[in-house]
Parts: structure tokens; sequence; C-alpha cells
């Protein structure tokens, strides 16, 4: 199983290079998903069509939302900025997923980065400092794996040479030596393991509960979500 996680990074596009957004296409408004379990940004696909890129991406906005997007690329990066122009904001958030157009890519072989502004707040008055966060790959606009990714995690066990876990785990009781959790870890850029997903299970080897890491918002805060089994299997059952 291959895994992807949004990270929080300060990097270096210092000289990055405009390409041209020809188009914008964007979903109704999903509002009846829980935001606390989708990813706030995510890729869903990229491709080229007749020199024009084509990007799908799935994002979670204010149920006011007139995106303004613009796009740069520097090496093997493309870099998206999305803004919210709309003159209104209301007191609710929706999924959405946007289709975008531009020139000027040649090809699918970049990374996509979100970049984004966080304001600090220092004795010096408000300072602004620009972040940027590898963008989540995922058909599934759901943070949490699906039930058959956690029933099929092998218990690998693994660590690093430096002693971190890594990829799938099963954890048992020390006691009854009954299995307890299975676990998915991630190397992130600060060389620490953390946690990608994990799943608890009860006495009788049942689904209690599942959290899992949906990357940062658009703040920089980390955002880690929970759900019950029954939150949690509503998800896949319930209709848009």
């Amino acid at each position: 199983m291959k895994y992807t996680i949004i990270f929080l990074s300060l990097l270096s596009f210092s000289i990055a290079f405009a390409q041209d957004v020809v188009g914008i296409s964007l979903s109704a408004c999903d509002a009846k998903t829980d935001p606390f379990f989708v990813y706030s940004n995510r890729l869903i696909s990229k491709k080229i069509d007749n020199d024009t890129l084509i990007l799908q991406i799935g994002v979670l906005r204010n149920c006011s939302f007139e995106p303004k997007i613009a796009l740069n690329q520097k090496g093997d990066s493309l870099i998206i900025e999305i803004d919210n122009i709309s003159e209104f904001r209301m007191g609710c958030e929706c999924c959405y997923e946007m289709n975008i157009k531009a020139i000027g890519i040649k090809d699918t072989s970049f990374t996509l980065f979100h970049k984004f502004t966080v304001s600090d707040f220092t004795n010096e008055g408000v300072k602004k400092r620009d972040f940027y966060s590898k963008m989540t790959s995922s058909q599934n606009k759901y943070i949490f794996p699906t039930i058959s990714e956690i029933e099929l995690t092998p218990p690998n066990n693994h660590y690093t040479p430096d002693s971190l876990k890594i990829g799938p785990w099963h954890i048992y009781d020390e006691q009854t030596k009954k299995l307890k959790a299975k676990a998915y870890y991630v190397i992130d850029e600060k060389g620490e393991s953390i946690t990608l997903w994990s799943a608890s299970f009860n006495e009788k080897g049942k689904l209690v509960q599942i959290c899992a890491n949906a990357g940062v918002n658009s703040q920089g805060k980390a955002i880690l979500s929970c759900a019950s089994k029954e939150e949690y299997f509503d998800l896949y059952t319930k209709k848009p």
C-alpha cells in the first residue's frame, strides 16, 4: 500500500515562472460532508491535453467561495495559490472539486505544492510568512483508509536504521496478547516518525475508533481527526 501525506515545509522558491491559467470550473458545494474527515487540499488528477495542463483538485473552503488561482513553476515543483475573492463569508465550509486549465507546462512530472501565508503577531507587529505544503494525491476525499486497507494491513512492524517506526504495524495488548490497534507510520521532513493513521479495536477485535493525520490547514496548523466506528462506516454508506 502506498500512502501520501501533506507535510508543512519552509522551502525556497525564490525563482519561479508564472503559468497562464486559462480556465477554472468549480463543482457545487458539498456542505453535508463533515469537514473534519476530509483533506483540506488534495490533488485528484493531472494530465496534459493538447498542450494544456488539466489539474483536478479537491479543496475545503468557505461556502461562499470564488476562487482565484495562480500557478508558478520552479524546476520539478508546481506551486499553486488558491485565494477566495468573494466579498462574502458564510458560517460553513464546503467540499469542492475544481478543474484548472493552464498553458506553459509541458508534462505532469512535477510535485504540486500549495502556497499560503501565515500571519505572526510579534512585539514588532504583524509579520507575514509564506509557507508551502505538498498537496496530498488522493482519489478519496476522506483522510481515512478504506476498511479493506485496514483489514489487509500486514504486521510488518519495521524500524528504520535509526530505530523509528515505519510502515504498517500491528500493536498488541501486553497482557492479553490480543490485537488492540493497527497503524501506519511515515517519516516526516524533520526525520521523525509520525502516525499517518491508526485504528483501535476492542477485546472482541471489532473496530472502535480510527484517527488520521489530514496534514495542515490554510493557517499552517496540523489537522488530526478521529471518527467513531459508526461515523467511519457512515462516510462510505450515506448518499451525497
